[in-house]
């Protein structure tokens, strides 16, 4: 498995969004499958945020993360986010996720960004991203769940 920009697989950006439509949808329920696409499309950035990284296995897209300036609309205080974690059903409990995050920490860290926020409303992903060296912010209610927001700082 390999860590890609999204700008080199940009012909899997329909698929992308609509896994995250068939994920969040309900959590975004304003947003069509376009209106992800479009976004997903303006994370086709190498050197800058937003930009999304996808895992790449036999030359299919199996995962994908993304860094962006805000993530909650209720808390634009906090930039930026590593957000848009997704991996396939079939890839999950491979660590493909653990790679995505790390290359997004990596690639944060070569923009020169000393900090990173992040939110989960999985409960057990709290204590995931917690025994992983990040740094509880707050838990507050967002679109109706129960959001963890937590933070890491990067050297």
């Amino acid at each position: 498995m390999e860590i890609h920009y999204l700008e080199e697989y940009r012909l899997w950006t329909p698929t992308i969004a609509q896994w995250f439509y068939d994920e969040w949808g309900d959590f975004y329920p304003n947003l069509t499958v376009d209106d992800i696409a479009e976004r997903l499309e303006q994370r086709t950035n190498t050197d800058k945020i937003p930009l999304a990284l996808v895992a790449v296995e036999d030359k299919q897209v199996i995962g994908t993360v993304s860094l962006k300036q805000h993530d909650m609309d209720t808390r634009m205080q906090y930039s930026p986010w590593l957000a848009s974690l997704y991996v396939k059903k079939m890839h999950r409990h491979k660590c493909v996720s653990i790679k995505l995050i790390e290359a997004g920490i990596n690639k944060t860290i070569e923009l020169g960004i000393k900090v990173l926020y992040l939110y989960t409303i999985i409960p057990q992903h709290k204590a995931f991203y917690i025994s992983h060296g990040w740094k509880l912010v707050e838990i507050t209610r967002y679109r109706g769940k129960t959001a963890t927001i937590v933070t890491k700082q990067l050297e």
